[in-house]
């Protein structure tokens, strides 16, 4: 939830434009939005800060587990509104315009609206609100970790080390923030640049629409980003590569055996802290599999060949750049038909912020839908191939159908993952549904034909619809910046 937070951030300060007016604005000031802004976060984190710590004491006393739960739910609950906040202020009060001019004030300008400067101060608070929602967690994450050591040495299973504090929200902030916020602003550093660098030009030369230019040297450097900050993240992240030996060559032969291409395996190194397995990249030269250290510690043989299966699967089945294309067309398609009704329905200029903010939330609400839709049917997917893929026969040989131990092995996998996350199997996620559901599907499978899943074709489905979803929505796009060109 936190990664959807961060871009709901981005979203707020990127969704005014200059004919945008915050009639509050003008009455509160500089000084006033901005009390408005932070005065109101604090509010939300000093009831919350406190809330969690009555359900520390409750915790440690009676060891309810119920005080977890609710813990959980109140930090949550304060993260979205801590994005509210920012997003009203900055839609509402105006707190975007109060940044600019502390700008232009600091720098002797008339204008605070340097290149991406501005958005990324005026983000901050939220961002801070996010992070603080580790701090205030901590001491019910710290007992819960001990109690789980205690089991484990119980049981003589090796245990790492807890962390401090202020080391524990740092490593947070490193995997959950960084993450979005990299990518992300890297993205509006350079689409700022080219619109100051190529916006006001009037000509880029014999043939060339500046108009058209612009939005496809931007789209070009998104994509940029997105193809090389897999290696970055690699950088921001604690990953080394996983060492030679029996057990890269067998997660390695899963790949080969697959026909996906990547570039390595690493070690995501979190102090045990996670149990998690991802794939970044887009592009078989820049794609990395990362297994966090606790992952490799903690799980059987046959668990991690589930795991490492479920993301190759993503990769043979191209998860990513499919549901990147759901939710891009869902968005283009949606944009283009609420700017016809906005064009239509304005009658004056405080309508049209109104207006503004109510078809930029059913867009952005449509594309957060169609978003978990398509992502919890892509897990299901990516479970089912695992659990086909590890269908052998006795000679190792891949089996037709589905066999009870493939399933099996993905099953338990998710089951450990649970259990070592501290997650309960009926939670439900946005991005992968529940593991209790996931767990039935996959109950399900033994006997269909592992080349064609259930899911195979609700998935095929969804590809078809993305893609013409997206084609009709830069089609639009297109037929728009050519309109507004000419």
């Amino acid at each position: 939830m936190v990664h959807l937070l961060v871009i709901a951030l981005f979203v707020a300060v990127l969704t005014p434009g200059p004919e945008y007016v915050a009639p509050m604005y003008e009455r509160l000031g500089p000084i006033g939005a901005s009390a408005m802004v932070l005065g109101a976060l604090v509010a939300i984190w000093m009831p919350t800060w406190w809330m969690v710590a009555i359900l520390g004491r409750r915790l440690a006393r009676r060891g309810d587990p119920r005080s977890i739960a609710r813990a959980d739910l109140a930090v949550a609950a304060a993260r979205v509104a801590t994005v509210c906040v920012v997003a009203a202020g900055v839609l509402g009060a105006g707190w975007l315009d109060a940044v600019r001019a502390m700008l232009a004030s600091l720098a002797g300008t008339t204008s605070g609206d340097l290149v991406a400067l501005d958005e990324l101060i005026a983000i901050t608070p939220g961002l801070l609100g996010l992070a603080f929602g580790w701090w205030v967690a901590y001491p019910i994450d710290r007992m819960v970790r001990e109690a789980v050591m205690l089991r484990d040495i119980d049981r003589g299973a090796g245990v790492p080390d807890i962390l401090p504090r202020s080391r524990w929200v740092r490593q947070a902030v490193r995997h959950q923030l960084a993450v979005v916020v990299v990518p992300v602003a890297t993205i509006v550093i350079w689409s700022e640049l080219v619109e100051l660098l190529l916006g006001g030009a009037e000509s880029a030369g014999p043939g060339v629409d500046v108009g058209l230019m612009v939005p496809a040297v931007q789209l070009v450097g998104a994509a940029g980003v997105f193809v090389v900050m897999p290696v970055v993240m690699c950088r921001i992240w604690d990953t080394v590569p996983l060492d030679t030996g029996a057990l890269r060559d067998m997660l390695m032969g899963l790949c080969e055996r697959a026909g996906v291409r990547v570039r390595g395996i690493r070690v995501w190194r979190t102090n045990g802290t996670m149990i998690n397995g991802a794939v970044i990249g887009l592009i078989g030269p820049l794609r990395y599999i990362l297994l966090t250290d606790a992952l490799l510690d903690r799980l059987e043989s046959r668990e991690l060949q589930a795991v490492m299966a479920h993301e190759v699967g993503h990769i043979r089945l191209r998860h990513m750049p499919w549901l990147l294309a759901a939710v891009l067309g869902t968005i283009l398609l949606l944009a283009s038909a609420t700017d016809a009704a906005y064009q239509a329905t304005v009658e004056s200029v405080e309508h049209a912020a109104w207006m503004e903010l109510v078809l930029v939330a059913v867009v952005l609400g449509a594309g957060l839908v169609v978003f978990g839709f398509v992502s919890r049917r892509f897990e299901w997917q990516a479970d089912a191939y695992a659990a086909a893929s590890l269908s052998l026969d006795e000679d190792g040989r891949p089996c037709e159908r589905v066999m009870p131990q493939g399933a099996d092995a993905m099953i338990c996998a998710l089951q450990r993952v649970a259990d070592l996350n501290h997650v309960p199997t009926r939670r439900f996620s946005w991005r992968h549904g529940s593991i209790a559901h996931r767990q039935r599907r996959l109950y399900e499978l033994p006997g269909n034909p592992c080349r064609r899943l259930p899911i195979d074709r609700t998935v095929g489905w969804i590809k078809a619809c993305s893609g013409v979803a997206l084609l009709l929505g830069v089609a639009a796009m297109v037929v728009s910046v050519v309109g507004q060109a000419s």
